[in-house]
């Protein structure tokens, strides 16, 4: 199969190439070494990079069905061409729920079963999720765009110019229309809550495998932020006791807490005791802020969203007191964060609605 990349580096000089003589007779100067050598690197990144710019619709994305995952690595491989002008919310045919609709036909799950929710601020906060994919303004690469680069780098540069500071092409504007799963959290929810594509007793098993390494159980030797951790975790672990009627006892060992049985048969049985709203929301809710317990307080109400993650980021927070903020970095986390805490947490208040 031909790769572009492959050509690229057949293309580029290996390290033992010296048919120039610098200084030489010939004529041939560092300054033609460095063109001709920055010249080979664009030609190969950019024969990289143009594969990439082609995107795939995935087939069931036409029928409107939507991912499981919430996180996605990019929006560049998950987002989609809108496929819909109208989006709507009507009853289920037996009353059972809501549909929301996508040009009057019902829409689907990634596993084609119809998207059904309970309850109606529910089916409309879902349905404007879906109505906020609009069209706009974006910088993408053409075909002609890509052929006027690949030009301009084999394009021998002036001896007044520096042959390293090859001026960019700017990329140009087009109208487009995407759908970017990752932008609907809510969606996310209630197709993984109906699809259950792990299995509701794979999920239980999950969560109580890692419940000894809950970080609201799971302590740093006698210190300062061991003080500031029994602070912080000590009130949510009191309630998680009343609640689960387990024993539920810290520990500074790097395995993690001993939970004796009677601990795991108690949150097992407060997690089959769910529906599958609940327990989805509640799976969510511990990925993200690594602790079961955590997600319980949540999704009960116990905690509210700004608490929730306060006491999911402590430990990275009296880092950057210590260390301070890495910009582009611990900011984007905090948002992300707030993104995935909250997400949960409005679902679960649409359903009670």
């Amino acid at each position: 199969r031909h790769s572009p990349c492959k050509e690229a580096r057949a293309r580029t000089p290996s390290p033992e190439h010296k048919d120039v003589s610098i200084g030489s007779s010939s004529g041939t100067t560092m300054t033609g070494v460095l063109r001709r050598s920055a010249g080979r690197l664009v030609s190969a990144v950019e024969a990289c990079v143009a594969p990439v710019q082609t995107l795939s619709l995935p087939g069931d994305a036409r029928r409107g069905s939507a991912t499981h995952s919430v996180s996605s690595s990019s929006p560049r491989e998950t987002s989609i061409g809108r496929f819909y002008k109208h989006v709507g919310v009507r009853p289920e045919d037996q009353g059972q729920g809501y549909h929301v609709t996508l040009d009057s036909r019902v829409l689907r799950t990634p596993a084609q079963k119809p998207l059904t929710v309970p309850s109606e601020a529910l089916a409309h906060a879902i349905a404007a999720e879906w109505e906020c994919q609009v069209s706009g303004l974006l910088r993408a690469p053409t075909s002609s765009h890509t052929r006027t680069r690949l030009q301009r780098s084999r394009r021998l540069v002036p001896h007044d110019t520096s042959p390293l500071l090859l001026a960019p092409l700017p990329l140009p504007l087009r109208q487009v229309q995407r759908v970017q799963p990752h932008t609907m959290p809510l969606m996310t929810l209630a197709a993984t809550a109906i699809d259950a594509p792990r299995g509701r007793a794979v999920v239980v098993d999950t969560l109580i495998h890692y419940l000894h390494t809950d970080s609201l159980l799971c302590r740093e030797a006698p210190g300062r932020l061991a003080v500031l951790q029994a602070e912080t975790y000590e009130p949510i672990l009191g309630w998680a006791r009343a609640r689960l009627g387990a024993a539920l006892r810290p520990s500074d060992s790097i395995f993690g807490a001993a939970l004796p049985d009677a601990d795991l048969a108690a949150a097992q049985a407060y997690l089959e005791s769910l529906d599958r709203w609940h327990l989805t929301a509640l799976e969510h809710l511990a990925a993200c802020c690594r602790s079961v317990l955590l997600a319980c307080a949540v999704v009960e109400g116990e905690v509210g969203v700004p608490d929730a993650l306060a006491v999911a980021r402590l430990e990275e927070s009296a880092q950057i007191a210590q260390w301070g903020l890495v910009e582009g970095g611990h900011d984007i986390d905090i948002a992300d964060l707030r993104v995935r805490v909250a997400a949960p947490s409005v679902f679960l208040r649409l359903l009670r609605v």
